[in-house]
């Protein structure tokens, strides 16, 4: 789960980042990220100009053009039915004048948002993550029967229905997805569950939320040194391992943690910095002091 969110941060898309890893015989054969599809097969990359300048393809992906071509098209849908709707005269009763048609035209429009509509996602221009990745073992001819997907969100129904047909028999994901109807449509190839040890229910694609380490924390726990703790060490200086399990001595916190909960460490640091506003109140009042002194003795013409 940790490289499919790795994966995901190639993702330029405008709404969300999406990354995808596949595994068969626990091997990583495919991973995908939802990205705009270029000619000549796969997605869209930055590339290095001649000068060395490293960037995105003009008109490649959506932050190039400016715009969610999604978005838009879910905006024109709106103002063709309330366009429609005026044509009809059906509520011509409502609307007196070019003010009223204005606040009808808004209400209208705020209610339509509302609706299915906002949920629409085949007008963007993006691969979704899952497709990605299985186009990418089609490209290279990788079976993906029986293997395992690895997913950040909850894929969406029309991926569920190419992950059922690719044969894919595991999707595991973290983060849920409101818009997907996958278990409305296809409840007859895909379930939601942990499959428990020795069930024989194996006919189904399994879908099952991840279970195990955050991609926050993995470098954390499992890096040597990219961690945000401290270093591990493997073994001494004279090339063996460190005892971790029998030598007590050498076991130490991987990531430390205040003694205190985050409320006593607020008002730690409320009381110093109170002691610290003192201090420069009464610092303030020692320069002042010393400045009045220094003007009282020039004035006099006394040397200090």
């Amino acid at each position: 789960m940790f490289m499919a969110f790795n994966s995901s941060t190639h993702s330029g898309d405008l709404s969300r980042q999406v990354g995808v890893v596949i595994t068969r015989k626990k091997q990583i054969i495919a991973t995908g990220a939802n990205e705009v599809p270029q000619s000549d097969g796969g997605v869209y990359w930055a590339k290095a100009d001649i000068y060395g300048k490293v960037d995105d393809e003009k008109e490649g992906k959506d932050y190039k053009l400016g715009y969610d071509p999604n978005k838009r098209e879910q905006k024109n849908i709106i103002n063709d039915i309330i366009a429609r709707i005026k044509e009809d005269k059906i509520f011509d009763n409502l609307i007196n004048n070019e003010e009223s048609e204005k606040i009808f035209e808004k209400k209208l429009e705020k209610i339509l948002k509302k609706t299915a509509i906002a949920d629409l996602t085949e007008f963007g221009r993006v691969v979704h993550a899952e497709m990605n990745a299985l186009l990418s073992c089609c490209r290279v001819g990788t079976p993906t029967k029986k293997a395992t997907l690895y997913c950040t969100t909850f894929p969406c129904h029309n991926c569920a229905k190419h992950i059922v047909a690719a044969g894919i028999k595991r999707v595991v994901y973290v983060e849920p997805y409101p818009k997907s109807k996958a278990i409305e449509l296809h409840k007859d190839s895909i379930i939601i569950k942990n499959i428990p040890d020795g069930s024989k229910d194996t006919t189904k694609v399994v879908f099952e939320p991840f279970t195990g380490v955050g991609p926050r924390r993995f470098l954390d726990l499992f890096s040597m040194s990219l961690g945000a703790g401290i270093k591990i060490k493997r073994k001494d200086w004279k090339g063996d391992i460190v005892d971790y399990k029998g030598n007590k001595d050498n076991i130490k916190m991987r990531t430390p943690l205040l003694s205190n909960a985050y409320l006593g460490v607020e008002q730690e640091a409320i009381k110093i910095w109170k002691k610290r506003k003192r201090k420069r109140k009464g610092l303030k009042f020692l320069v002042r002091s010393f400045v009045k002194r220094v003007l009282f003795w020039v004035f006099k013409g006394c040397k200090i």
